[in-house]
C-alpha cells in the first residue's frame, strides 16, 4: 500500500505588521554627544555606517562614507543619495514616515544632519553596535540583531576548549603575553623621554 503524497502548501503571506515606532525623535541629536559631533563635523562617517548596516554588509563602511562625500562635495545632494537608506531602514522595521509624515526625501533635505543621528541612534537602539559594522554584529538572515547568536558568541568566548574537553588556556596566555610585550615595549619608550 502506497502512502498518499504530502501536498505541499503554499506559504501564507505575512501581515504586514502595526506601524513601529522610531525610538527616537528627530530632534533628539544631543542624547548622543559622540554621534552628534561626528554627523556635524563629518556626516559621512555617520552615513556610512547606517548604511552599511542597512545594506547587510554589501558595501564597506569606507565605500559608503566615501560616496556621501563626494556627492557632498561636488553636488551638495547627498540628501538624495541618503534618503534611500532611510527609506529601507523605515521599510525593514515598519516605521512610520516622521515627521509629519513626510517622505524620507523631504526629512533628509531639511534636516539631513538631525535625520542620520535619528537613523544612527533607531540602529543602536535595535542592538547594533555601529562602531564594528554589519559583518561582526550577530545578526539572523533578515539582518536583525538576534539574541541568540550574541548568546552563541559569548558562549564561545566564555568557554575556549579543546576537542578532549579540557580548557584551552593558551589563547589566554598568549594575549597576556602579548600584552606585556607591548607594555614593556612601552615603558622603554617612556623612561627615554624622561632622562
Amino acid at each position: 500500500m502506497q502512502k498518499p503524497k504530502a501536498k505541499i502548501q503554499p506559504k501564507a503571506k505575512m501581515q504586514p505588521k502595526a506601524p513601529g515606532e522610531w525610538t527616537t525623535g528627530l530632534w533628539g541629536c544631543f542624547s548622543d554627544w559622540g554621534n552628534c559631533i561626528t554627523t556635524l563635523f563629518c556626516p559621512c562617517i555617520t552615513y556610512g555606517q547606517i548604511a552599511n548596516i542597512v545594506q547587510k554588509g554589501k558595501t564597506s563602511v569606507f565605500t559608503e562614507a566615501r560616496n556621501y562625500a563626494t556627492i557632498m562635495y561636488f553636488t551638495g545632494g547627498c540628501c538624495l543619495y541618503s534618503c534611500f537608506s532611510r527609506s529601507k531602514l523605515r521599510h525593514k522595521y515598519n516605521l512610520p514616515q516622521s515627521p509629519c509624515s513626510l517622505p524620507d526625501c523631504a526629512v533628509q533635505f531639511c534636516c539631513e544632519l538631525c535625520a542620520l543621528c535619528q537613523e544612527y541612534r533607531e540602529l543602536q537602539g535595535r542592538g547594533f553596535n555601529m562602531a564594528i559594522g554589519f559583518d561582526l554584529n550577530p545578526t539572523d538572515e533578515d539582518g536583525m540583531i538576534n539574541a541568540a547568536s550574541i548568546n552563541q558568541v559569548l558562549t564561545q568566548i566564555n568557554t575556549l576548549t579543546n576537542q578532549d574537553g579540557t580548557t584551552n588556556a593558551a589563547p589566554a596566555s598568549q594575549v597576556m603575553t602579548q600584552a606585556d610585550t607591548t607594555n614593556n615595549h612601552q615603558n622603554d619608550h617612556h623612561d627615554d623621554y624622561q632622562e
